[in-house]
């Protein structure tokens, strides 16, 4: 008697091939163009097809967390140091571009908004000395994190901060407002009291 297993997101194709499909989630679908992750198999059946079913299985896994876990980061950054991811950005896509200056940066903003990128990036490629976004709450906190905290002290001083950063946030405006505007807040509620 012989026992058998469906795997999920195994084509047959032809000539007895298999292959591992499965259609991304759509957050990255939009990111990656693409519909499906798939790559052929080698093995055709036995423990070796399941191993490398794992590996795959694995694989797409690990690219969705990556995925989503870039985009939590994204979301948590202030304006200012996406200004500044933007601007790294186009001078890495301006690096190897031959021709005028004004002409590359150019077919390259057309094609950034043809395709619907990132307003942050098409705003460096086509203004790169334009003048960065104001300092925000968000920045404060990022800046004491790095300049205050010491890895040696442990975890307490870093979920202290990450506790007052979230009380913060509740209390004040959205984290993406001006620093200025923020303190002018402070400041008057100060003098109230």
């Amino acid at each position: 008697m012989a026992v058998t297993m469906k795997l999920k997101y195994i084509d047959e194709l032809s000539g007895g091939r298999k292959r591992f499909r499965r259609r991304w989630p759509k957050d990255v679908a939009e990111v990656r163009g693409e519909t499906f992750f798939q790559k052929p198999l080698k093995a055709r059946s036995g423990p070796a097809m399941v191993t490398e079913w794992e590996a795959l299985s694995a694989e797409f896994e690990a690219i969705v967390a990556a995925h989503r876990r870039s985009l939590e980061e994204r979301e948590s950054m202030s304006p200012r140091a996406l200004w500044q991811e933007a601007q790294q950005e186009a001078r890495r896509l301006l690096e190897g571009a031959h021709g005028g200056d004004e002409v590359v940066r150019q077919v390259l903003a057309e094609d950034i908004a043809q395709s619907q990128g990132d307003p942050m990036l098409y705003r460096a490629v086509i203004q790169p000395d334009a003048a960065p976004p104001a300092y925000t709450l968000a920045d404060a906190f990022n800046l004491y994190e790095r300049e205050k905290i010491d890895e040696s002290q442990g975890r307490g001083p870093r979920n202290r901060l990450a506790r007052v950063r979230k009380k913060t946030e509740k209390a004040l405006p959205p984290r993406k407002s001006p620093l200025f505007e923020v303190s002018l807040f402070s400041r008057s509620m100060v003098e109230r009291w």
